[in-house]
């Protein structure tokens, strides 16, 4: 059952990013045959407020606060250190 219209409007980005990734992995899925590789999806939420990246899922300690940014061998991208999945 779809949730009203009142409370869809208070859902934030995060809400409707998952609800749209685990809906294309669901349609995959469908389409996929039985020999396709389960998908694994690991998630971290973090808060970069003036230059400083913050761990949103681990209770607030030093080690979840000012968090290193720090970059992947190859130009695989970005990632922080010490965030919590």
């Amino acid at each position: 059952e779809a949730a009203p219209l009142a409370s869809m409007q208070h859902q934030g980005i995060i809400h409707f990013a998952t609800a749209e990734l685990f809906e294309r992995l669901q349609a995959n899925a469908a389409t996929a045959g039985e020999d396709t590789d389960v998908p694994m999806v690991r998630m971290s939420y973090c808060e970069i407020y003036m230059e400083r990246v913050n761990d949103l899922l681990r209770k607030s300690c030093p080690q979840s606060q000012n968090l290193p940014v720090k970059e992947y061998p190859e130009n695989r991208g970005f990632y922080v250190d010490g965030l919590t999945e």
